[in-house]
């Protein structure tokens, strides 16, 4: 059986609480059931299904009744216009809406479609969610296929920004640089790199910055070293598990991070160091993380699912303890294929630098990650504040599982331009400008 997202299109998704908000429900059938008005991308542009011939009625249920406004309501007035079920609704309180259409025929109701709607309040409303990849390797450094390649594979994957983070190499160099503006893709790439000396325990993504923090460490170790034992000497005694120059080092990281404007990522605490065999020291995980020097902690990695579980029930118990820390998802992908398993979803206006940097710092961000089970449907996990993650839950499901076959479409029009299909070049801006346009209805920028 097709989904409901195969068979119409609703606009808006996601609306303000308290407004008087028009529903327009677009139908991807024709009147006899065939598929019709289906344009290059797979959406609806024509309806075909709803006819004034017909009776239909609408009802809205809320996941929670909290109050009298937004109990279920029944028999919503609704008219046809063009093809298209149109109704206006006031969905009070923020949370998500299931809206059933009904259709009569000769005296026989029967329930033709349902679908979500996600109700926010204005703070959150005025906010885009924007779907990326921080932590990703290309063969620049440990990975397998070259940096366009990996851009073009997280678009294919969904990603509406993205930084290759290599190590001892930030990202992107000048050439990748030229190659990614020429294409004029919907994706945003930003610098990056995986911060650390041959040999260390504790790896730290830096997202934006334009200064390799790596380098310095290669080139002027001698002279850190001392910093990284003066800071050490500054704090109280150390558990006996704690090393004090690794976390002079981290602490000297983060605060390079910090001086040139970047976001620092505490990366897979539980990745096993040494050949397989040691975690990073927990306590010196807690330790970072409850001093608040770092701006955020990687909570998926994806490649092992034993760590992300071991990272969550960390940060379970660092939020009952008190500890304000925001939380990002990634895949640490080394291959292509490794991409799209484990992603963030940031709140911000829009994707510039700025905006993406301030919500991490703001907590308006969740780590998440997705699989396909056995029956061949997904599944998606969300980690961070209750609120956002009940909403990236509702995001996950009804918006980016439809936006992510329009951005699969680019990304693979991207892979053809890298391997010198030249052909596909015109294509991309009209497929990224068609992606942009479907978000705008969808969260009610159209207008």
């Amino acid at each position: 059986m097709k989904k409901n997202a195969d068979l119409y299109s609703v606009y808006p998704l996601v609306v303000p609480e308290g407004q008087t908000t028009t529903i327009r429900v677009y139908s991807k059938m024709s009147c006899d059931g065939t598929e019709s008005g289906i344009d290059y991308w797979g959406t609806s542009r024509t309806g075909g299904l709803f006819s004034q011939k017909k009776l239909y009625s609408v009802k809205v249920t809320p996941r929670e009744i909290h109050t009298s406004q937004t109990r279920s309501q029944q028999d919503i007035r609704s008219t046809i216009s063009n093809g298209y079920l149109v109704f206006d609704y006031t969905f009070y309180e923020e949370q998500e809406y299931m809206v059933f259409i009904y259709e009569t025929i000769e005296g026989v109701t029967t329930q033709l479609t349902f679908f979500k709607i996600y109700s926010l309040k204005e703070d959150l409303y005025r906010l885009l969610p924007w779907k990326g990849e921080m932590h990703m390797h290309s063969n620049w450094s440990d990975g397998k296929q070259p940096p366009e390649i990996m851009y073009a594979y997280a678009r294919r994957a969904g990603m509406e920004f993205a930084a290759l983070t290599d190590h001892y190499s930030l990202q992107p160099h000048s050439s990748i640089r030229e190659m990614m503006s020429s294409v004029k893709s919907g994706l945003k790439i930003f610098p990056g790199e995986e911060v650390h000396k041959k040999g260390q325990k504790m790896h730290i993504v830096s997202f934006g910055t334009k200064k390799s923090i790596s380098r310095m460490m290669m080139d002027q170790f001698d002279q850190i070293k001392e910093e990284a034992e003066f800071i050490a000497q500054q704090h109280e005694p150390f558990p006996e598990d704690i090393d004090p120059l690794e976390y002079g080092l981290q602490r000297w990281v983060f605060d390079q991070i910090a001086q040139n404007e970047g976001i620092s990522i505490l990366a897979h605490p539980y990745w096993p160091h040494e050949k397989n065999s040691t975690y990073i020291p927990t306590s010196l995980s807690r330790m970072i993380i409850e001093e608040g020097y770092v701006d955020a902690w990687e909570i998926t990695g994806v490649d092992d699912g034993d760590k992300d579980f071991l990272q969550s029930v960390l940060y379970a118990e660092e939020l009952e303890k008190g500890t304000r820390i925001p939380v990002v998802g990634s895949t640490d992908a080394h291959d292509k294929s490794g991409l799209g398993d484990g992603y963030s979803i940031i709140f911000a206006k829009d994707t510039d630098y700025s905006s993406i940097a301030q919500a991490i710092k703001n907590n308006l961000c969740v780590g998440c990650r997705q699989y396909k089970r056995a029956d061949g449907n997904m599944r998606y996990m969300a980690f961070g504040p209750t609120r956002l993650v009940r909403y990236a839950m509702f995001l996950m499901n009804e918006f980016y599982s439809v936006q992510d076959r329009l951005c699969y479409i680019e990304g693979e029009l991207m892979t053809e331009v890298f391997t010198r299909q030249t052909w596909a070049r015109d294509f991309i801006e009209e497929t990224a400008a068609h992606i942009e346009d479907e978000k705008k209805r969808c969260f009610g920028r159209d207008m």
